[in-house]
């Protein structure tokens, strides 16, 4: 989950408590405008570096779920591909330009 701000963390609150109690689903924040305080948040923007370890902490994705603007989207399954996730498993929704 990648957003500029804390404040701009919809429903952040809600998503972390479903992670904590559902072992199947996890949730990975990073700020792009803020710097991370809390050592379950990352700082910066989503990368290749950033998605290699997240995966490696993952084990396995069953499911990858990618949302944001047209480019964006494309950008990120591509590299979640290049990682070695299954294109089967990449789910995408994209808007905008």
């Amino acid at each position: 989950y990648s957003v500029r701000t804390r404040a701009d963390y919809a429903f952040g609150d809600e998503l972390r408590a479903m992670a904590q109690r559902d072992d199947g689903l996890t949730v990975i924040t990073t700020l792009t405008r803020e710097a991370a305080s809390d050592s379950q948040l990352h700082y910066g923007r989503i990368d290749r570096p950033m998605l290699a370890q997240a995966l490696e902490r993952l084990a396995q994705a069953r499911h990858v779920y990618i949302c944001g603007m047209n480019a964006f989207v494309e950008h990120a399954a591509e590299l979640v591909v290049a990682l070695g996730v299954s294109p089967s498993t990449v789910r995408t929704e994209h808007y905008g330009g």
